[in-house]
């Protein structure tokens, strides 16, 4: 067993990193965090997950953080191939971190994987093998999914029952999370959606001549697509546009131009793919209002998404639904315009009321970057996580 003085940390249970949407981002803020508070920070890779237009390496740095690849991080198409990678990866995973203890020792692992009870199983072994503390980064509560397999329901109903007897503690997201999971009484550390403000608050450009709403989201979120193609659908001001950032199958991306075209809103649907982080944050600033559509389900209660810190942190207005989390930080027409889940014609409304009051609606912008200035940048966030983690030894 290490004497547990390194400030050594690193990250399991994410694939792909430094390319990717929400969960990687919040590890590269959650490493950057770290690191400014004198921590080290490696990030290890257990599967190939890119395609052959992607260029990067096995080993690097990316803004201070080390990722290692146990295998060549381009996707290889050979069945076998993929599935030898699968059986052997948590043998490789094991020796890479005895080598990593060897040269460092590791005070402890920070795991996302997405609420697996096999991967917790096995962060739990590697971790008591080596002698460091293992901690789940928990998004997300998953019960009464939709559309998924019998196997993903019964690893659910595992998670929920004994997951987080294999960590020592817990980064919840959410209060709905610390609530959900108390019987564990394991120790826990809030960190909400993390950002860094001063690289999106900074850029100088301005709204657009031509109005535009934009919504940033995975098109596998159907749910959501399905409620803004509808709601902007209402919208009666014809020269208004829709951008859609998204990143999917073909199936899911023709789902989405067919639900624009059943509204009869196909031309007035923008639908943009593999932006770059300053493309992005540009169409942020420029937009007339970010949408972030929110269910009263569990999922939503449970969450918190990722990109309400980057639409805050572009003070440009932000359009929600007052579930969950987001209650915690925003009030209705003060930094955030809320209208009833689920209600398209309501949200619709809160569209029209921007594009007609644009001073008012840049002021509840203005607001809303002072909320995650205060809240969510990481350098803020970063001191707390830094004491809640030396706590644990």
């Amino acid at each position: 067993m290490n004497s547990k003085n390194s400030k050594h940390i690193v990250f399991l249970g994410l694939s792909g990193f430094p390319i990717g949407m929400a969960a990687i981002q919040r590890q590269i803020l959650l490493g950057r965090a770290l690191i400014s508070e004198g921590w080290t920070v490696t990030v290890i890779c257990t599967r190939s997950t890119h395609g052959n237009n992607v260029k990067i390496r096995k080993v690097g740095n990316y803004q201070g953080i080390r990722y290692v690849y146990l295998f060549d991080p381009i996707r290889k198409q050979n069945f076998f191939h993929r599935n030898f990678q699968k059986l052997s990866a948590p043998l490789i995973e094991l020796f890479l971190l005895r080598k990593l203890n060897s040269k460092q020792d590791i005070y402890c692992a920070i795991v996302s994987n997405s609420n697996s009870f096999l991967n917790s199983i096995k962060s739990f072994l590697h971790s008591r093998i080596i002698g460091f503390k293992v901690i789940i980064n928990l998004v997300e509560v998953y019960k009464e999914r939709d559309r998924v397999t019998l196997f993903k329901k019964i690893n659910d109903y595992f998670f929920n029952k004994f997951g987080l007897y294999f960590y020592d503690a817990f980064l919840p997201i959410s209060d709905y999370i610390i609530d959900y999971f108390k019987s564990f009484h394991r120790r826990f550390h809030k960190i909400p959606v993390i950002v860094d403000v001063n690289t999106i608050s900074n850029l100088n450009c301005q709204k657009s001549e031509q109005p535009f709403f934009l919504f940033c989201g995975a098109a596998a979120y159907y749910k959501s697509f399905d409620f803004i193609i509808e709601s902007f659908g209402l919208v009666k001001r014809a020269d208004c546009k829709l951008f859609l950032v998204t990143n999917g199958t073909k199936l899911q991306l023709d789902s989405i131009k067919n639900k624009a075209k059943t509204h009869g809103i196909e031309d007035r649907v923008v639908i943009l793919k593999n932006l770059s982080d300053f493309e992005l944050h540009t169409l942020y600033k420029r937009a007339n209002g970010l949408l972030l559509p929110l269910f009263n389900t569990i999922q939503d209660k449970a969450r918190f998404p990722h990109k309400l810190g980057e639409y805050l942190a572009s003070s440009t207005v932000v359009l929600s639904n007052p579930v969950g989390e987001i209650n915690n930080y925003l009030q209705n027409e003060i930094n955030v315009m809320f209208s009833p889940s689920s209600d398209c014609r309501s949200y619709a409304d809160n569209m029209e009321w921007v594009l007609e009051n644009s001073q008012e609606a840049l002021k509840i912008g203005e607001r809303g970057l002072q909320v995650s200035s205060l809240n969510f940048d990481y350098t803020i966030l970063a001191p707390g996580i830094n004491d809640f983690l030396t706590s644990l030894k």
